[in-house]
């Protein structure tokens, strides 16, 4: 009878709804899984902006911009075509000074792996992964920047749950790890 008793009790006590549960605004809770969000949206977005801004400045003055400044009408009209694969070599180039000197950017498999064992990726792999896909992608020798992002958006929300929302609880740094790296995936949508 008292063991019944005491498990209805403590049923009672865990016992909660949504209105509840924004007062209280309890860890990994409805209302508060919902601002967490909101704020990795917003942080997400904004990398995700400047990304774009950056690469298509970048892609609109390497294809086009300097072509018209240093090889039109400099270089015989045959050599035109050679443009390419010269761009292809100083980024090819570029890319491996990056991961080089800038260190090492992980890749998706790595960013998943990370995420099922410490809940979150490394900030220091943004910086690499920023240059190294920028440079990838700019010389053509990648499809796109879903990937980089990411794993990008991921290593801010980990940084974000743990420093700035500090989350300790493995499981809720995960699941904010991986509301991240859904925002990182719906800026390709909106």
């Amino acid at each position: 009878d008292e063991s019944i008793a005491l498990t209805e009790r403590l049923a009672w006590r865990t016992r909660t709804n949504f209105y509840e549960d924004a007062i209280t605004f309890a860890e990994g809770s409805i209302p508060q899984s919902i601002l967490v969000a909101l704020a990795y949206g917003v942080a997400c977005g904004i990398i995700a902006f400047l990304y774009y801004e950056v690469f298509f400045f970048l892609l609109e003055f390497i294809w086009h911009t300097l072509p018209a400044m240093v090889v039109v009408d400099v270089w015989p009209e045959w050599a035109y075509v050679l443009w390419i694969p010269s761009v292809s070599f100083v980024m090819s180039l570029l890319t491996g000074l990056s991961i080089r000197y800038l260190g090492e950017p992980g890749d998706l498999a790595y960013t998943v792996k990370c995420v099922h064992e410490k809940a979150y990726e490394s900030t220091s792999h943004i910086i690499p992964m920023f240059f190294s896909s920028l440079f990838s992608l700019l010389g053509g020798a990648s499809c796109g920047p879903e990937a980089p992002l990411v794993s990008i958006c991921a290593a801010t929300s980990g940084y974000m749950s743990r420093r700035i929302f500090r989350q300790r609880n493995r499981n809720v740094v995960r699941k904010h790890t991986l509301m991240g790296m859904a925002r990182a995936l719906s800026a390709f949508f909106g």
